[in-house]
């Protein structure tokens, strides 16, 4: 009896055990399972998270790009804002010295004195505009024009200059306060300074030029009556055929590039 009941523990014990067993190695099978896919899980976490990285530093790295290239075409625009507010504040400034000069002709002088100061004022102005145009400007026609007009103005103020220097007034001269023009009207500076304004150093030296040497020739030809000198006369002359000729450049440069 006992040898039954031992041999039924012991077929019940062996059948736990295979049972045990059989639960042990599904156990094992679920913790292997579980550690496959839990490694999985890791690896495609660590790829996606790869592909999150390389993602991200692309974007940085496009963004920087463009953040790059924006700045450089800013940069580039405001050097292009920079240089046309160099020009035009150069502009300007000859503007008002030349208001000053013009206000400043001395009304005691007689009239060849008066006509030759105030021409060598507005030729002093005149060849400083050209220098500003050689600096800044880019158009070969324009650049030409400025340089042209710094070799005639220059060999006639050198002649002004002479000529004031060894002078002798005439007290038989007609007064001065009839030399009105020697005094552009604000109107005039008014024009000048929209001008000067211009974006395109070339556009603003031509429109400069042209308004400044138009008033040259009222002034001559007002001068035209007076009685001025014989060689004072002959140097209204010269100035007179050499700007009219400057500004047929000036016009057909205009129609040439304003649209």
């Amino acid at each position: 009896m006992q040898n039954h009941h031992t041999h039924a523990y012991d077929n019940r014990t062996q059948h736990i055990r295979v049972a045990g067993c059989q639960k042990h190695r599904s156990a094992n099978s679920c913790d292997t399972a579980l550690a496959v896919n839990t490694a999985a899980k890791k690896t495609a976490s660590i790829k996606l998270l790869g592909v999150l990285v390389v993602g991200l530093l692309s974007m940085l790295l496009l963004t920087a790009c463009t953040q790059k290239e924006e700045s450089t075409h800013l940069k580039a625009a405001q050097s292009e804002v920079g240089a046309a507010n160099g020009h035009s504040q150069k502009y300007l400034d000859i503007i008002t010295d030349l208001k000053k000069s013009s206000a400043q002709v001395d009304g005691d002088m007689d009239i060849n004195q008066q006509f030759i100061q105030a021409m060598r004022n507005h030729q002093q102005a005149a060849v400083m505009m050209a220098y500003i145009e050689l600096k800044h400007g880019k158009d070969a026609d324009a650049r030409s024009i400025a340089q042209r007009s710094i070799d005639i103005q220059q060999a006639q103020m050198s002649w002004m200059d002479q000529w004031l220097s060894f002078y002798v007034p005439k007290d038989s001269v007609q007064s001065a306060d009839q030399f009105v023009l020697s005094k552009p009207s604000s109107q005039h500076f008014q024009s000048m300074t929209k001008a000067a304004q211009q974006s395109s150093p070339d556009q603003a030296f031509i429109l400069l030029m042209q308004l400044h040497q138009s008033q040259m020739l009222a002034m001559i030809k007002q001068a035209d009556v007076l009685a001025l000198d014989a060689e004072v006369q002959a140097l209204a002359e010269d100035i007179y055929d050499t700007q009219s000729a400057q500004i047929q450049q000036m016009e057909a440069w205009l129609n040439k590039h304003q649209h």
